[in-house]
């Protein structure tokens, strides 16, 4: 019946501007309002959003917290307890809606009651870097079919690595029923907190939907030490909260390293460029794959296992409506 959209953002000025016209322009026949949270800005952000709030055309509502006060999963929650919206749709202060229907085609993902929760699909920036592109290639939040996922009958049996796909979410731009989020919030996490969220709903018997007709414009052209870091994090969740090994060994990152060496050629060679810009750019996506391998690599060795959110996961599954 109602929306709720939540933003957190911080020193978000380079894209806010862009993403908050596109919002302004939705056309939703439901009723919607807008809550942002700023963790401390100093570039505009907060006064730019301030400025926006009584000529918005939904209710803004709007708040301030200490930047050492933010979390992935602990700020979501805030934003979402502020609000009074049947579905809560989450996005990020750099990811622009394609168009005015972005809105109304996520919501209607939800008239199906055994949708617990649907995410967008990722466009590279136009303006992005060769490697940024190819990059994408390869990450499931980028790619270009529908996809229900859906806990399988053989489901006990699957792999760390089948779960780990199966429990893709990015909600950088997202949407969760409101009576879910209440029975399992988002955990409390510096990442990960949307794949923890949909391995939940997919436990308790709920489809996530992936979306490829609800599109947001968002890339990053990371460093190789950003690279390093994002590998290193990621492996380090994967390790602690799904008992997953990214990558076990340096021999492993050779592997992959030879492996997607050969698959970047072959799309280099597609775009047609001249043999030393195509060197080139051969050379810049094996040095951002390498940190990317190590870091994740190094954070599989991460020690520390979470314990699984039992309590919450049950509580979700008595109210599934899939048997």
């Amino acid at each position: 019946r109602t929306v709720s959209v939540h933003m957190p953002t911080y020193q978000g000025m380079e894209f806010l501007e862009r993403v908050m016209r596109a919002l302004a322009g939705q056309r939703l026949d439901l009723a919607w309002d807008f809550t942002a949270i700023d963790s401390g800005s100093s570039d505009g952000t907060w006064e730019y959003l301030q400025g926006l709030q009584a000529e918005f055309p939904v209710p803004m509502r709007l708040e301030r917290i200490h930047s050492v006060e933010f979390d992935h999963g602990d700020t979501r929650n805030l934003m979402a307890s502020k609000s009074q919206g049947d579905l809560l749709v989450f996005l990020t202060q750099d990811a622009i809606p394609a168009g005015p229907d972005w809105l109304a085609t996520l919501v209607a993902n939800f008239a199906d009651e055994r949708v617990g929760a649907a995410y967008c699909r990722n466009v590279p920036r136009p303006d992005a870097r060769a490697s940024t592109k190819i990059l994408s290639a390869n990450d499931p939040g980028y790619a270009t079919e529908r996809v229900v996922q859906q806990a399988p009958p053989n489901f006990a049996e699957l792999s760390p690595d089948e779960q780990r796909l199966l429990f893709n979410f990015n909600d950088v731009a997202s949407a969760v029923r409101r009576e879910l989020w209440e029975l399992h919030p988002f955990p409390r996490t510096n990442f990960g907190e949307d794949v923890l969220m949909a391995r939940a709903l997919i436990e308790a018997g709920y489809q996530v939907i992936y979306d490829v007709e609800a599109c947001v414009e968002h890339s990053h052209d990371y460093n190789p030490a950003q690279m390093r870091a994002r590998g290193e994090i990621d492996g380090s969740f994967n390790a602690q909260w799904l008992g997953r090994i990214c990558l076990p060994s340096q021999g492993d990152v050779e592997f992959l390293l030879k492996r997607f060496a050969s698959e970047d050629a072959a799309a280099v060679a597609e775009l047609g460029l001249p043999e030393g810009e195509a060197r080139a750019l051969r050379q810049e996506l094996a040095d951002l794959r390498r940190p990317l391998f190590e870091g994740l690599c190094k954070g599989s060795q991460d020690p520390l296992r979470r314990a699984r959110s039992e309590e919450h996961t049950s509580e979700l599954q008595s109210r599934s409506v899939i048997s």
